[in-house]
């Protein structure tokens, strides 16, 4: 076996943040320094070292503590950093129709079209958007154009 070259061993192991997510999801369950799990999921330092599916994570979690903004910064992030990471639009897009902002699920849906061609065309799930205006048809969900 040969010894690791020097520049193998100056970089920095990737960090793994499995310890962090499974202490914010067991503190959160138990209901348990949920201030502080709130602290720790508005950093948004961290999501530049986060993969798609662990931003993913996240946002859930930062929903599941009431962070709704700390969410949608998560997911606007992973949409930057990821554009063609199908889930990340998806679930930017149901957050924001959920929280009835409909006009921004709709500008995230066409930002989502435009990075991915073909995005939603075969959604036939309506959506509500919670602002009023009653349930998107398949027509006009914010997931298809």
């Amino acid at each position: 076996m040969k010894p690791p070259t020097e520049a193998a061993q100056k970089r920095p192991a990737a960090p793994d943040f499995e310890l962090l997510f499974s202490r914010l999801r067991s503190f959160i369950i138990e209901d348990r320094e949920v201030e502080k799990c709130r602290d720790i999921l508005r950093k948004t330092d961290v999501l530049q070292r986060l993969s798609p599916e662990q931003c993913l994570e996240w946002s859930r979690l930062a929903q599941m503590v009431g962070e709704m903004e700390a969410a949608c910064r998560t997911l606007e992030e992973l949409n930057r950093r990821h554009p063609v990471f199908e889930s990340g639009w998806r679930e930017h897009i149901e957050l924001l129709a959920l929280l009835g902002k409909g006009a921004e699920a709709a500008a995230v849906r066409a930002r989502a079209q435009d990075a991915m061609p073909g995005f939603g065309q075969h959604d036939a799930q309506p959506v509500h958007t919670g602002d009023g205006g009653g349930i998107f048809s398949s027509s006009t969900s914010p997931l298809q154009p």
